[in-house]
């Protein structure tokens, strides 16, 4: 990947311009945490210097200097919202979701700490996570709950929490206009909380909805102490364009 020292370069693909960056962008970082194919071409506008950074530098990093994962992190937020608010197709994206069998009250009701490892062991941010950090990240959590039509998040708030479903549905919507629905184990609320924006929808419960809470203070201290959980973050928020994109 690349940090643009000075100058100015053109991203773009074979069907269009994506954007011009100039001094202070960085280029590059998809691929180099994905490990996939390039995805579009950058060409220098004028004369332009360039800071490079090899993969391994870059897992390097990761363990060793935490404010920079965390930088990395706000790039790719503000990335996602800059191509979502160019492209009015966003809107309308999603479906409800299959119902699911109806669960009782009681069923995660007073979870242990082994189901609520058990359930984060499941969630994508956390899958690579050893069992012993679980532990200690299940400690923290705080369970909520909400009824259905209930609103969780308003749009335009400023996000200091984000969200993993243990049971339930959420609808993700900017007024009227859905943009997707969300079940089990999925996780909404992490943009606003990773870059400290306002949030860019609402959120509201399609039923009733059980959810574990993560602060923002709660995560930065376990991006600081945990790569396991950086890396899993940057993980979601690359399938999150990658959905997008397709």
């Amino acid at each position: 990947m690349y940090l643009i020292a000075a100058g100015r370069v053109h991203v773009y693909n074979e069907t269009q311009s994506i954007a011009y960056l100039e001094a202070g962008g960085i280029v590059g970082e998809w691929a180099i945490l994905t490990a996939a194919l390039r995805s579009a071409s950058v060409a220098a506008v004028e004369d332009t210097r360039l800071f490079r950074l090899g993969q391994d530098a870059f897992h390097e990093l990761m363990v060793d200097r935490p404010e920079v994962v965390r930088g990395i992190i706000q790039v790719l937020c503000r990335r996602f919202r800059e191509r979502v608010a160019l492209a009015p197709e966003y809107q309308n994206r999603g479906q409800p979701l299959q119902p699911i069998k109806a669960q009782s009250k009681d069923d995660y009701a007073f979870l242990l700490p082994i189901e609520k490892v058990i359930i984060l062991k499941t969630v994508d941010l956390f899958s690579q996570t050893p069992y012993p950090i679980l532990a200690e990240i299940a400690s923290i959590l705080e369970e909520v709950t909400f009824k259905a039509g209930e609103r969780i998040i308003e749009k335009g708030e400023i996000g200091n929490c984000m969200y993993i479903i243990i049971s339930g549905q959420i609808r993700v919507h900017d007024g009227e206009q859905t943009r997707t629905y969300l079940g089990e184990r999925a996780i909404f609320g992490e943009f606003a909380v990773l870059d400290s924006e306002p949030r860019t929808a609402s959120v509201t419960a399609v039923e009733e909805t059980r959810l574990f809470r993560i602060d923002q203070d709660v995560l930065y201290e376990l991006m600081a102490d945990r790569v396991e959980v950086a890396q899993g973050i940057l993980r979601v928020l690359c399938q999150r364009v990658s959905e997008w994109l397709n």
